[in-house]
């Protein structure tokens, strides 16, 4: 499988660019910061970056230590959506590593 990273011209809030991982049959938006020890921010069940990190400044806060990214989960914010309740479950714990893979990571805090 080959992975894609493409860099989206659209700021998806004040200092932060919309980049997309372009995996096999799905597209996973994020966005990332800071640097050091990368930490990956998985939101909640109908939430998504901007009401789980941004608003609540926990990545701008971590981001002035880590490297730290977040990112929608398929059928959340601006991911890919799929009307297929298969296309959920055990494939959102499958995505974590996909896209740990796609962004170059073998090991972060989550």
């Amino acid at each position: 499988m080959e992975n894609q990273l493409a860099r989206n011209a659209h700021p998806s809030a004040p200092g932060h660019m919309d980049q997309y991982l372009e995996l096999p049959g799905l597209k996973l938006r994020f966005i990332e910061a800071g640097s050091g020890d990368p930490v990956i921010l998985v939101h909640g069940y109908i939430s998504s970056i901007e009401e789980q990190w941004l608003e609540t400044g926990v990545f701008s806060h971590l981001a002035g230590r880590f490297h730290v990214f977040a990112y929608d989960n398929r059928g959340h914010g601006k991911s890919d959506k799929f009307h297929d309740p298969e296309s959920y479950g055990i494939e959102l714990v499958r995505d974590l590593f996909r896209f740990m893979d796609g962004v170059g990571l073998k090991k972060a805090h989550v």
